[in-house]
């Protein structure tokens, strides 16, 4: 089994990337993640399985 992280600064651009993923045979494993930091920028996370 292999194990990706997708990382995006945009909600809208990781969607677009997980559904590509999973369109590679990549399942989604868990809840998408968000990190948000001090100088106003955040990114989003998702992990995959495959």
């Amino acid at each position: 089994m292999d194990y990706k992280i997708i990382r995006s600064e945009s909600h809208t651009v990781l969607e677009k990337k997980v559904r590509s993923a999973m369109k590679e045979g990549w399942r989604p494993v868990g809840g998408i993640a968000i990190a948000a930091y001090d100088d106003g920028s955040q990114f989003f996370f998702e992990a995959r399985v495959q």
